[in-house]
């Protein structure tokens, strides 16, 4: 009865090592630059689930525009998931009345720390549009600071959305590698048209989401990790106890 307690809690610690739950142990890290000279980057956010933060840019035309941005995680996360997602990047006018110029926004929120259990997995980055983008607009996933070259994605103008008009342009999945822990990252790059307007219109409303799934390991890859080593043990245990008996 001993030996069989023994071998049963040795592989039951084993499952649990490999199935092991996703994690996050950093805050977030956040971005927000443009092609005149703007940078935006305040400190990483003490809250490891959650980053919320709005700035403004102000142009010489005396055009102002305002961003806000809500990032989450799945931290402390779930098995086999690392999720980050930029849930509501608003870009609004400022001002009324003032030209403002053609603007390129970049974007990038990160988290790191994860930690899935595996060293691949399958990555799926989606762009959305709810309700306005007045331009076009890129995003990418990066790991460890490397962007994913199959992770690209792309929206086109959405000028008359209303709320319930949710479109994913591009809904992109590619197999990536990794080593735990590792950060991730959405980068987003909004190409704003030049216009007038009022103070308070909508000119981007984005989200850029990314989930990267551990793939799970080979059932004999986990049988050759549990149980082989733990055999091992056991027929040592017996030889001592055969040797104790004699």
């Amino acid at each position: 009865m001993f030996r069989f307690r023994f071998v049963t809690g040795a592989l039951v610690a084993a499952v649990a090592i490999l199935v092991s739950p996703a994690v996050s142990q950093a805050g977030f890290t956040v971005t927000v630059t443009d092609n005149y000279g703007h940078v935006f980057a305040p400190p990483a956010s003490s809250d490891p689930n959650d980053y919320t933060g709005q700035t403004t840019f102000s142009y010489a035309s005396g055009a102002t525009l305002v961003i806000k941005l809500l990032g989450s995680s799945n931290t402390p996360g779930v098995d086999g998931l690392a999720s980050l997602s930029q849930t509501a990047v608003e870009v609004k006018r400022g001002n009324s009345g003032a030209l403002l110029p053609a603007v390129n926004l970049i974007i990038t929120t990160s988290s790191d720390g994860f930690s899935i259990g595996s060293d691949h997995g399958t990555l799926t980055t989606a762009f959305t549009v709810n309700p306005t983008l007045k331009g076009t607009a890129d995003g990418f996933t990066s790991i460890n600071g490397v962007q994913v070259t199959d992770s690209n994605v792309h929206l086109n103008a959405v000028l008359s959305g209303t709320a319930s008009d949710t479109r994913v342009s591009y809904l992109n999945t590619t197999t990536v590698g990794y080593t735990d822990p590792f950060t991730l990252a959405n980068t987003m790059a909004l190409h704003l048209d030049s216009s007038t307007g009022t103070s308070g219109e909508n000119l981007a409303n984005v989200t850029l989401s990314s989930e990267v799934v551990a793939a799970p390991a080979p059932s004999g890859l986990i049988l050759a990790v549990t149980v082989v080593p733990f055999f091992g043990l056991l027929r040592r245990r017996l030889r001592q106890t055969a040797v104790a008996t004699v």
